[in-house]
């Protein structure tokens, strides 16, 4: 475990020393990462394992964190504006407050992640998972639908019948 907060800090200060904008960090894997208030526009992070990673605050811009594993990862107030989350796992993450306009979702998981005051305004959410969400009232989640998101594992409201045939 400590190799990995090892890594972490180590990511964190090269975060801080390069530049803030066209960095190529592919592949890289700090699972509890801290990149807390990082600038790091337009970065490449696709497939990164940033798992339980505090990246609260963070800009992260028009970033690539395309198939990134961010479950558990705190995300509060960070700014993702037109940023490719494609396919990423942001399973239970928390988003409160995160800046997600015209950011890539697509394919991307975000079951159980907390969207309390999160802006998915023009957000790509075609076949982006959700489900036991909190901040997703019924009216985003109609907007959401309309849009190709998919909700799994919730109760089933009174539109969502499914029709069952005995045999």
């Amino acid at each position: 475990m400590q190799s990995e907060y090892y890594r972490a800090d180590a990511l964190r200060a090269l975060a801080e020393k390069l530049p803030s904008h066209n960095v190529s960090l592919t592949n890289v894997s700090v699972s509890c990462a801290n990149l807390n208030h990082a600038t790091l526009i337009k970065v490449n992070l696709s497939q990164a394992d940033l798992r339980y990673g505090n990246v609260r605050g963070a800009i992260l811009n028009q970033a690539n964190l395309n198939r990134a594993f961010l479950n558990s990862a705190d995300l509060s107030d960070t700014k993702l504006i037109r940023t490719n989350l494609s396919s990423a796992n942001l399973r239970n993450a928390n988003l409160i407050r995160a800046n997600l306009i015209g950011s890539n979702l697509k394919d991307a998981v975000l079951i159980g992640a907390n969207l309390i005051d999160a802006d998915l305004s023009g957000a790509n959410v075609k076949k982006a998972r959700f489900g036991n969400n909190q901040g997703i009232s019924e009216s985003i989640k109609r907007d959401l639908i309309q849009r190709g998101a998919i909700f799994v594992g919730e109760p089933p409201t009174q539109d969502s019948k499914v029709l069952a045939t005995r045999y």
